[in-house]
């Protein structure tokens, strides 16, 4: 009795190295792009947060707002790390049909390497039983969270008040493989602090700074195909004997991550010569998604390619409540900054902030 045809679905990628090597790879074949979101979904989730979290980062260093015509020029590094509870999911609580594992607790893409293993079922010609296709290891990153690199600039208005700005105008990049596809990016971000020590008689005398802020962001990335053609089931399952009856647009593929979020809080901070401390009290949230659409090709049993399109749709929001405590040293037109954000059961975060400009 022969199986059916069964779909792949590529889910172990990361959306902004887009690495085509096998080990980051992983290829799952099943009948049920339901089921495969699921998995997507439970082991994915963790980078979703962790970039949501990224673009809320790392806007702060000083409550002091700059005077009208200063300017600072920033380079913002920022990565946040997932909690304890994110490392694993709970497969059987997945209530699968053509995945199994005979371990209940998996790793997350932030999760430790182990030998878990799933066994991808698929249904045979009558649809009486399931028959074991395959057994694919989960590889994970290996890392608590992913980082990222963003531009910012800060420009001092007028009373108390400071405009901070991050973008990146939107382009084509080649990606780090492949000179023929191509990324296309757009980022924006916007934010303003306010000093409002200012308008409290008796406080504004104290000698220390304090603001509001609240900033928001816009990430979009896109991958065009193609990304997966039949060439590539070749050099996975070691098969040259493939054909293609009706082969369809690889070029179609895409792959979209996008990302949006917005924080407010409120900063004290302590200026002394050369250095000054700061701390936040902020809350943030974000919505990220994840889209791979397009046909994409897998082998039935019969050595022949197929098409699956519109495989995987993910969105994830988060919100949480972090304290932030930092330090920004200062020597001429140069900062350099370093904080850490601790949020309590949810994405905590380390920034290094490197500036230049006309400030205080």
């Amino acid at each position: 009795m022969k199986k059916s045809a069964f779909l792949f679905i590529i889910i172990l990628v990361i959306p902004f190295t887009m690495l085509r090597a096998q080990d980051e790879i992983s290829i799952f074949i099943n009948e049920s792009t339901v089921d495969a979101n699921k998995i997507a979904q439970a082991y994915g989730t963790p980078l979703l947060k962790s970039l949501g979290t990224d673009f809320n980062n790392g806007w702060i260093n000083s409550a002091n707002p700059m005077n009208f015509g200063e300017f600072d020029i920033r380079l913002v590094t920022t990565a946040s790390f997932a909690p304890q509870t994110d490392k694993t999911f709970d497969f059987h609580s997945l209530n699968l049909t053509h995945f199994q594992s005979s371990e209940n607790e998996l790793p997350t893409i932030f999760g430790s390497t182990t030998n878990a293993e799933l066994t991808v079922l698929g249904t045979s010609d009558d649809g009486a039983e399931l028959e074991v296709v395959g057994n694919y290891n989960i590889p994970t990153l290996e890392a608590g969270g992913f980082p990222f690199v963003m531009p910012q600039v800060d420009i001092g208005l007028f009373k108390g008040t400071e405009l901070m700005i991050r973008g990146l105008p939107p382009m084509d990049m080649p990606t780090l493989n492949d000179d023929l596809r191509q990324m296309e990016t757009t980022y924006w971000g916007v934010g303003f602090k306010h000093d409002i020590k200012q308008w409290m008689p008796g406080i504004k005398l104290l000698p220390f700074s304090w603001s509001i802020y609240g900033t928001m962001s816009n990430a979009n990335f896109v991958l065009n195909g193609p990304l997966w053609e039949p060439a590539d089931i070749e050099d996975a399952f070691d098969n040259n004997s493939l054909t293609n009856p009706n082969p369809e647009n690889y070029n179609a593929q895409k792959m979209e991550f996008d990302t949006k979020g917005y924080s407010i809080g409120t900063v004290v901070s302590k200026k002394l010569p050369v250095v000054t401390f700061f701390g936040c009290l902020e809350y943030s949230a974000s919505t990220t998604s994840l889209a791979m659409t397009g046909p994409y090709p897998y082998a039935n049993t019969d050595n022949e390619i197929e098409h699956v399109f519109d495989v995987i749709n993910l969105e994830q929001d988060n919100s949480q409540f972090g304290i932030t405590g930092g330090v920004r040293f200062k020597l001429l037109i140069l900062s350099i900054s370093a904080s850490a954000t601790y949020a309590p059961n949810a994405y905590s975060s380390a920034n290094i902030v490197i500036g230049l400009g006309n400030f205080r």
